[in-house]
């Protein structure tokens, strides 16, 4: 909350109010994961996002038990989440 100016959750939620995010205007990369332990509201809210960026060379990477690292930020399994990342990063990075 002292990041956002606050003291507390309402003048956080009030300091928010009305503010959105379009994905539409996303024209960069954009790697969204999503571990399939997530709640129901944050999995609809993931697989919405990503859906709708624009940017062609964007990706949404679902990770569920077979993964081991389904947990929320792949805290089950960092490890697995940090190859990912590098995997999906590395051919941005590498000269042909």
């Amino acid at each position: 909350m002292w990041k956002g100016g606050t003291d507390d959750l309402p003048s956080l939620a009030r300091k928010w109010e009305g503010t959105f995010a379009d994905p539409a205007k996303v024209q960069m990369p954009l790697l969204s994961v999503l571990g399939t332990q997530e709640g129901g509201v944050w999995q609809k809210q993931t697989r919405s996002w990503s859906e709708g960026i624009s940017s062609p060379s964007s990706q949404l990477l679902v990770l569920g038990p077979e993964a081991g690292a389904d947990a929320h930020c792949q805290g089950n399994n960092p490890l697995r989440l940090v190859q990912e990342v590098h995997a999906w990063l590395n051919p941005a990075f590498s000269t042909p």
